[in-house]
């Protein structure tokens, strides 16, 4: 992923150092705690710049921080919701975005479509009442209270995925 290049020019034009403001909002962005050795006047002009402003305690992102962020993914809104919104989940559209970023931060090895294939699962084998949001499907709670049905599944599908495969091979052998 590329920064955008107007952050960079925003962080310029409030002489903020390229390497600390991006720093700062990598932190914000990935909802890391900001670390205490950050000093309140980075905080100040970081505000300043209008990035971002705080809305009912939560971040919004008034500069996209990515380059083509809407591309990479823009598939969480056209397939990964409508999965829950056919049930009739709430959309939760950003929140599912942002989880769905840390998500794949976290988990590199994991793939668009194996997400998308452990959802179905999930919504196959739940009965319709018991289906969370689908933001929480993707994580729910706070540090090591952190839960991610959306992970246990990717697992369950994978570990599915080889067991059909071999046992097509054995069946295939004898």
């Amino acid at each position: 992923m590329i920064i955008n290049s107007e952050i960079l020019n925003l962080l310029r034009k409030f002489k903020i150092r390229e390497e600390e403001g991006l720093c700062y909002l990598l932190c914000l962005f990935y909802r890391i705690e900001l670390p205490s050795f950050i000093p309140i006047s980075l905080t100040e002009k970081m505000l300043l710049t209008n990035i971002f402003v705080y809305e009912d305690r939560k971040i919004n992102w008034i500069v996209s921080l990515w380059e083509q962020e809407n591309t990479q993914f823009d598939w969480v809104e056209k397939e990964y919701i409508p999965l829950f919104t056919s049930l009739g989940k709430t959309p939760y559209k950003k929140e599912c975005l942002d989880r769905m970023k840390k998500f794949f931060f976290t988990y590199p090895d994991i793939r668009k479509e194996e997400v998308i294939d452990a959802t179905k699962l999930y919504i196959r084998r739940t009965e319709n009442k018991f289906i969370r949001q689908p933001h929480y499907f993707i994580s729910k709670g706070v540090g090591v209270q952190t839960i991610s049905d959306l992970l246990q599944y990717v697992y369950i599908y994978r570990e599915s995925i080889e067991t059909s495969s071999s046992t097509f091979i054995g069946n295939k052998l004898q």
